[in-house]
């Protein structure tokens, strides 16, 4: 990351803990908690996701999604608002559909992410490195 390369001392120190590791951890609640309403909703598929279940599935998004950003913005790079606003709505359908089936529910994820991945702009460095990594095979 620029913003570690051009920081020293302390403040590199700070801004490493920070981006790669404290931040993290919301990252990896939201992905323990998408796992748990995974598991519960293999079990019942066909079935809506109760409260708690919904709860559970729009805080998965909300704090991996979250954290993301947050750790984007901490290493001094610019957070579009499409990071900002997707999340949101996925958590809010999430809730708004709670007739829909679990798997039904997993789906309005999955399309939400998707939808932010494909929000992300590919960086000129990794689309160079992809082409000389086609190139040797």
């Amino acid at each position: 990351l620029p913003a570690l390369q051009n920081a020293e001392g302390k403040a590199q120190s700070v801004l490493a803990r920070d981006a790669y590791s404290i931040i993290h951890f919301p990252m990896l609640l939201g992905v323990i908690a998408y796992a748990a309403t995974v598991e519960a909703a293999l079990s019942h598929p066909t079935d809506p996701l109760g409260l708690a279940g919904r709860a559970l599935l729009a805080a998965s998004v909300l704090l991996y999604a979250g954290a993301m950003a947050l750790a984007l913005f901490r290493a001094g790079r610019p957070v579009k608002m499409v990071r900002r606003w997707i999340p949101a709505v996925t958590a809010a359908l999430v809730f708004a559909l709670a007739d829909l089936s679990a798997m039904m529910s997993l789906v309005v994820v999955l399309i939400g992410l998707t939808l932010l991945a494909f929000g992300e702009p590919v960086r000129q460095h990794h689309h160079d490195k992809a082409h000389e990594a086609s190139a040797i095979v």
